[in-house]
């Protein structure tokens, strides 16, 4: 009897610091493990992190093809908030209009690449309040993202509002109030999030009952 291996779950992460794993706990890394071990796992599972830190959605739109190459079949993008709203001089690194303007470029690429491609954005973390002052409207950000992805007629992962906010320095990497430790930040409030979309995006993917 031949046995017939399900179709790779593939998943692209991008995004920057707060997705590379550079600073974030490696958290792409930690869910492909914890993928291995959930009833949803009838096949084989694949992640590429292609997160890279200190990039906006101006380097996303650029460097989509490379996304696309891997051929996969769900994407787990970051708006590119955390860094497009930093002030310089005053103003926001990536206007909220070209923010939008860069999520619909990306996703022309991955969707012309696979029409069937499966996109999700999401929304980060909370900062610290030593941080608000170059990242005011952070919120403003990560709820325009998700307003456009929907718009996009993507789905949408909001993490940012079960964050505790402001975060607290010891919760950060070297105590730099912006990049979330594993403990008790990372493990807390963005892991169980994405593990359960992804748990349920592998159940819809397979055919399987939602978890």
């Amino acid at each position: 009897m031949t046995t017939v291996v399900p179709k790779p779950f593939t998943l692209v992460t991008y995004g920057t610091s707060l997705t590379t794993g550079r600073l974030s706990a490696s958290w792409p890394e930690r869910l492909q493990q914890a993928l291995l071990g959930v009833p949803e796992s009838i096949g084989p599972v694949i992640i590429y992190n292609l997160g890279k830190g200190s990039t906006t959605s101006v380097w996303g739109a650029e460097n989509a093809k490379y996304g696309a190459v891997m051929r996969p079949s769900h994407i787990l993008s970051e708006t590119f908030a955390i860094n497009d709203c930093a002030l310089i001089n005053g103003t926001p690194t990536v206007s909220l209009v070209d923010n939008a303007a860069n999520m619909a470029a990306m996703r022309a690429v991955w969707v012309a690449a696979d029409p069937m491609v499966n996109i999700t954005w999401q929304s980060m973390s909370s900062i610290s309040s030593s941080n608000t002052s170059l990242r005011p409207d952070l919120a403003t950000y990560y709820n325009d993202g998700m307003a456009t992805g929907t718009a996009l007629g993507d789905s949408v992962l909001d993490n940012y509002p079960g964050w505790i906010n402001p975060l607290p320095l010891a919760l950060t990497d070297n105590s730099d109030g912006l990049h979330p430790i594993w403990t008790g930040a990372v493990n807390t409030y963005l892991f169980p999030n994405v593990l359960l979309w992804a748990r349920q995006k592998m159940a819809a993917y397979w055919g399987l009952p939602p978890p």
